[in-house]
């Protein structure tokens, strides 16, 4: 059985109360658009998030890829800053959108609240963004053609807490990129993890 799709009234208060710097500068019936600060771990990027909350017109079913929700990094202009395409961007300049979940999958449903899923992706992909730029490797969740390929059946899984890189190891990623980020992403890039709020943000 389908769950009932958030209404619009939903999706605003969760925005308001989770997102409170996002400002909702288009409301219709059709749907909503809020622009506003987003984070990655190193620095604040200008998002617009846009809703398209309009299922059917008369009576035609729209629940098509375009209807899905659309994130967008409005500043910095990330093609310019990366002097070409970054991985897992699609659509057209000057912005286009993140590419966040498989809609093929199902991985976003109308049920689901944006300020609860959809936004936190965003956060999540700025913050792989990051990791990419500093080490020309995407080491988010991605789309693959071949299923991935786990430990054979019955052999045990080693458990084993994320590698803390050492400060040498931090200042040798930072002289390779060449960059100024900072030093708890370098610390995650080092070790080609996602920085951890609890390693490297104490």
């Amino acid at each position: 059985m389908r769950a009932t799709a958030a209404t619009l009234d939903q999706q605003i208060a969760a925005m308001q109360a989770a997102y409170p710097l996002m400002r909702l500068t288009a409301v219709g019936r059709w749907g909503c658009i809020w622009v506003g600060p987003l984070r990655g771990f190193d620095r604040p990027y200008q998002v617009r998030i846009t809703h398209v909350d309009m299922p059917t017109l008369g009576g035609c079913d729209l629940t098509w890829r375009g209807m899905l929700p659309r994130a967008q990094v409005l500043a910095p202009d990330l093609l310019a800053e990366c002097d070409g395409w970054p991985p897992h961007l699609y659509g057209a300049h000057p912005h286009p959108d993140l590419c966040l979940f498989d809609p093929d999958a199902g991985e976003w449903r109308s049920d689901m609240l944006l300020a609860e899923s959809y936004v936190p992706w965003a956060a999540q992909w700025l913050a792989f963004y990051e990791l990419w730029r500093v080490t020309g490797q995407w080491t988010g969740p991605e789309r693959h053609p071949e299923p991935a390929k786990g430990p054979a059946p019955g052999a045990a899984m080693e458990s084993r807490a994320p590698a803390v890189p050492t400060p040498a190891q931090v200042r040798r990623v930072a002289r390779e990129a060449g960059t100024e980020a900072s030093e708890p992403l370098l610390r995650a890039s080092a070790g080609r993890r996602v920085p951890s709020l609890l390693l490297d943000w104490r």
